[in-house]
């Protein structure tokens, strides 16, 4: 950890006849080497530290350090006025600005003994940003922490997530678990509510908190339905008036959802209130689509370098890049580039074709998100999730995963 060649020993005072139980004794016939040490965990505006020695009964209590930054002679600072009693084991610090990095340190005050840093120090970025992604292969979807340092909580485990979907608005998680043909929203206090529907498979979910509604791609049924997000105890599906042989592509905005018809080779801009349609035909077997800052839909088609723009008024524009094979990717208008992935290739591109950075060799990339406000790009792959500054650094390499599937981002 940068600043730290070794630990610090605060007040160093041998006791050489004491019981071999307290953590820092190397004498000791227990092994501490798999103890909890501490971790953070970076929110809105607060980060939030925990560990446990509660297993010990010769510790007096706790102290926690803080530096700003991470230039070398910055300075520590004790954030607890007193020493925390010894049956604590979390404490949140609130006296953070988003977007600092801060470096956290644990001293543990043993009886009549020792005061000492114990374990490794942490890194912690508090921000805004709010991230869901759903593990697959564990059956839990997971509230990342806004500097991607670290798992937030998780809630599961669901047999079968078919795909999540964010509220901009609110920050929350809505997904569809295919098992028990249920669309469920989950709060960022980590509270689900749960709504029955007749669904078969869902292919994608996709949320419009400032319209208040919400859209469904039923590939079993061939349907596409939205749902007013007022709902309390039921849910109302309503069928798009249209027909399709197989949706498998939703992107909506301001009161409007852009829908793909892979077998049709069509998509259609579908308005709820006023009812207009807007049909685009002819394609190739098109595979994504996304909505860019303006409202626009964007279409990835079956060739994996192709995509085409769409705009309300009809007209269409292709777009050609030196990219063979995608299955997936996401578009800024306002920074001028897009993201095309493979399953193992991550590339970034101006829109007119010029490419800005590519990562290659990456392991079974799945999807990722773009936050527009903060300039970054999340990947999720595998086992693995990346987070991804406007200058093509990697801020951080989340991994611990199952299967990583879909990852949805918000912030202010």
């Amino acid at each position: 950890m940068k600043g730290f060649c070794c630990l610090v020993f605060i007040c160093l005072i041998a006791c050489s006849d004491r019981q071999r139980g307290n953590p820092f004794d190397s004498k000791a016939l227990n092994d501490h080497g798999n103890q909890t040490i501490l971790t953070c965990t970076a929110g809105d505006s607060f980060v939030r530290l925990e560990w446990d020695f509660t297993a010990y009964d010769d510790i007096d209590g706790y102290k926690l350090l803080r530096r700003d930054g991470l230039e070398v002679g910055d300075q520590w600072q004790v954030l607890n006025d007193s020493i925390l009693a010894p049956e604590t084991t979390n404490f949140r610090d609130g006296q953070v600005e988003n977007g600092e990095t801060y470096e956290y340190g644990l001293v543990i005050v043993v009886e009549d003994e020792t005061e000492q840093f114990f374990g490794e120090t942490q890194l912690a970025t508090p921000g805004s940003e709010i991230i869901w992604v759903a593990d697959k292969g564990s059956g839990f979807i997971w509230k990342i922490s806004p500097d991607g340092r670290s798992g937030d909580f998780a809630r599961g485990q669901f047999l079968e997530i078919n795909d999540i979907a964010i509220n901009l608005l609110d920050g929350s998680c809505w997904f569809v678990d295919g098992l028990s043909s249920s669309i469920n929203r989950i709060d960022l206090e980590g509270g689900i509510e749960s709504f029955p529907t007749d669904l078969g498979e869902v292919v994608q979910i996709e949320i419009d908190g400032e319209a208040g509604l919400g859209w469904v791609a039923d590939i079993t049924q061939q349907r596409v339905f939205s749902f007013d997000l007022s709902i309390q105890d039921s849910l109302e599906l309503i069928a798009v008036d249209a027909n399709f042989d197989q949706p498998i592509g939703l992107a909506s905005y301001g009161g409007a959802c852009w829908i793909v018809d892979k077998l049709q080779g069509r998509v259609l801009l579908y308005s709820v209130n006023p009812k207009k349609t807007v049909e685009f035909g002819g394609f190739d077997r098109p595979i994504d689509i996304d909505v860019d800052n303006f409202g626009n839909g964007w279409i990835l088609t079956e060739e994996g370098y192709k995509v085409i723009e769409l705009k309300s008024d009809g007209s269409e524009k292709s777009h050609d890049y030196s990219f063979n094979s995608a299955i997936g990717f996401s578009v800024d208008i306002i920074e001028n580039f897009i993201c095309l992935f493979s399953n193992n290739t991550l590339v970034k591109l101006t829109t007119s074709g010029d490419v800005l950075r590519e990562w290659s060799d990456l392991s079974k990339v799945q999807s990722i998100a773009l936050d527009r406000n903060k300039k970054v790009v999340w990947v999720a792959m595998g086992q693995m999730l990346w987070k991804i500054d406007e200058s093509d650094q990697i801020l951080s390499r989340l991994a611990g995963f199952s299967n990583l599937g879909k990852i949805v981002v918000s912030s202010r």
